[in-house]
């Protein structure tokens, strides 16, 4: 399980708190990555959900997934972060426009 990986349809996308929300309610896949995404950002979960969150984010490393009893937990706590992952999805995004651009 990588870090954020945009589905074709989203790359290009300029990312807001409304459309990472968005996506985290209907794409479980992009939750997983989401998890994961904020283990390993320096500014990733509060201190009040790191150890849950950390929790999850290892459990989707270690199997390659969610459980679907993980899944409403991962993602309600996903959403909560949908504008530091907005953040990090338009790093990612301008950093492949300056790798294309070179």
């Amino acid at each position: 399980m990588d870090d954020l990986e945009l589905d074709d349809d989203l790359k290009g996308v300029k990312w807001t708190v409304g459309t990472m929300e968005a996506e985290l309610e209907v794409d479980d896949v992009l939750v997983g990555q989401a998890i994961v995404t904020l283990l390993y950002e320096r500014q990733g979960f509060d201190m009040v959900d790191a150890i849950f969150g950390t929790s999850l984010a290892k459990s989707a490393l270690k199997y390659g997934h969610l459980t679907p009893k993980q899944m409403p937990y991962a993602r309600k706590l996903v959403i909560r972060y949908a504008g530091r992952l907005a953040e990090v999805a338009n790093d990612k995004l301008l950093a492949d426009m300056e790798k294309v651009l070179a």
